[in-house]
């Protein structure tokens, strides 16, 4: 993260919704370090409700769902390269060509969409030429 999204966009993320598995103490310290969000569920034991802090926790849940809903079209085009596009079948042996069929597999999934798309607007730019 460091290097490429700093380097690339000019600052750090405001948040970083990213999968559970990935919520470790030593993670969240150097994202909280950094000035980044972890979006995720705090560790530990949940805090008891109260009526002074019900609406705060209240309103962390909202913002937690809100997040976990944004991961979800993620998680999805994920999905699909996995059964779609054979994207658990990848057995390179060296890391960076793993990280090549990776990145090829992706490029591939992009411009089928652009086509389905293009497809449709052709389909139906044709459809007004009939009528």
């Amino acid at each position: 993260m460091d290097a490429y999204y700093r380097e690339r966009m000019g600052h750090y993320p405001e948040r970083v919704l990213a999968d559970p598995l990935y919520g470790t103490r030593e993670n969240r310290h150097y994202l909280k370090h950094k000035g980044v969000h972890f979006a995720g569920k705090p560790l530990g034991r949940p805090k008891k409700v109260t009526e002074e802090n019900r609406e705060e926790l209240a309103q962390r849940q909202a913002q937690r769902r809100s997040d976990y809903l944004q991961r979800i079209p993620i998680e999805g085009k994920f999905g699909q390269g996995k059964n779609g596009y054979r994207l658990n079948y990848v057995r390179a042996k060296r890391a960076n060509t793993s990280i090549a069929w990776i990145n090829s597999i992706f490029l591939v999934m992009n411009p089928l969409i652009l086509e389905r798309i293009f497809y449709a607007l052709y389909k139906y730019s044709l459809a007004w030429l009939i009528f």
